[in-house]
Parts: structure tokens; sequence; C-alpha cells
């Protein structure tokens, strides 16, 4: 008597429209977002949340700095072969002039030119937080208004992160 029940419930209208619904949600297509960074899969036990895919034909992004398609990465090598100083002792916790000069030019030139989050910055350049990132970047701003010699070595360095020398 209990399974003739279950079976009248599960073979009602409303029920078998709400369990369509989920079938659909399941196996709908993933929503297409124009050029989108990465596609993956989140899944928490049977739960599914939608994959975003990224559209080949979509325009490019109109942020000039997403134009070039510099890493952090890459501006820590080009100011390090520049300026002659390591990529380690960029990274590194030492605050010598050596170091602080080399290292604000990549906070500018990181945030400037890449498409990388303060955190993602610090993380790259030696693990540090990013308010460390902000007010460094703030203070690279402030003196390549106020230094010459300090905004055409930033300038040298773009120079050639946008031309791929």
């Amino acid at each position: 008597m209990n399974l003739a029940i279950q079976r009248e419930h599960i073979k009602s209208p409303q029920d078998q429209l709400a369990s369509k619904k989920r079938l659909d949600a399941l196996f709908r297509k993933p929503p297409v977002i124009p050029r989108a960074e990465t596609a993956q899969i989140y899944t928490f036990r049977y739960r599914i949340k939608p994959v975003f895919v990224v559209d080949p034909n979509a325009p490019r992004s109109p942020w000039p700095r997403a134009e070039v398609g510099v890493t952090v990465h890459d501006v820590v090598m080009a100011v390090s072969s520049y300026l002659g100083v390591t990529p380690i002792e960029i990274k590194s916790a030492r605050r010598t002039a050596e170091t602080l000069r080399p290292r604000m030019i990549c906070y500018y030139l990181a945030k400037e030119l890449t498409l990388a989050s303060y955190p993602q910055i610090g993380r790259i350049l030696g693990g540090r937080d990013h308010t460390t990132i902000m007010a460094g970047y703030e203070k690279a701003k402030k003196r390549f208004a106020e230094d010459g010699v300090f905004a055409a070595d930033i300038n040298t360095i773009r120079a050639r992160l946008e031309g791929g020398n």
C-alpha cells in the first residue's frame, strides 16, 4: 500500500514538473561568458554549479592593460635584468636601497600592466601583504611624477615589456 501511494505521488503533475526542472538544471549548457580568464567546475558533494566557458570569438577587452598580455613574472624578470638585480633579491625581505627601488618599480609596473590584484602581486613578490603592495604602488606613482630618472627607468622597462624585447 505504501508503495502505491508513493507511485501515485510521483506521478502527480506538480512532481513531474519539479523533477523535470531539477533534471534540466543539472544538464543545461553552461553560460558562455566573453573572455573569461578561467573555466572551472566547482562541485560540493552532488551539487553542481555551472561552468564558465571562454568564447573565442568575443571581442578583446576594452582595458589597455589586458591587451599587453604581461604577467607579474615578466615584470620581475624585466626589472631584474634592466637594473642588474636578481629576482630573488626583489622577492627577498631585505630593505636596502639596492632592493627597494627595483621592488617599487615592480609594484608600479605589475599594477599598471597586468590584471593581477594586490594580493596576487604580493604573493608573487615574496608573500607580501596586499597593503604593502598598495602603499608601494602609491609611493611609486608619486615618485614617478616627481623623479625624472625613476620615470625614465619605468618607461624604458615598460617599452621593453610591451614591445616584447
